[in-house]
């Protein structure tokens, strides 16, 4: 995760997620041969913070790679699987640097 000018910058796998906290969005950039056709399609992704309610970060272990996932107000974009779902990504490596993306997200959310 780098830091610049309050912008945070997430790097997933086939995923990078850009935190702007002045405009108020997360931009989500799906890409990669191995991520979902409909994901590429739509990136990138932008989403207000008004329509999130919740930000979501799993720890990876030895049979499960970690991921991050945003809850819309709406719905829009969910699927049960991390693979289709819209607002939802796998954590590249499965600890801190995802853990600390979604407290900094989750912190605006909460204003």
């Amino acid at each position: 995760m780098t830091t610049h000018q309050q912008v945070q910058v997430h790097r997933g796998l086939g995923c990078t997620a850009v935190f702007d906290p002045v405009g108020q969005t997360v931009t989500l950039f799906h890409f990669g041969i191995l991520t979902n056709r409909h994901k590429r399609r739509m990136s990138p992704r932008m989403i207000p913070l008004g329509d999130v309610t919740a930000i979501t970060h799993i720890n990876g272990s030895r049979c499960r790679r970690g991921s991050v996932r945003l809850a819309l107000r709406n719905g829009a974009g969910y699927h049960p699987s991390i693979l289709r779902d819209l607002n939802g990504y796998f954590d590249l490596d499965g600890d801190t640097e995802g853990e600390m993306f979604a407290q900094t997200v989750s912190s605006f959310i909460g204003r």
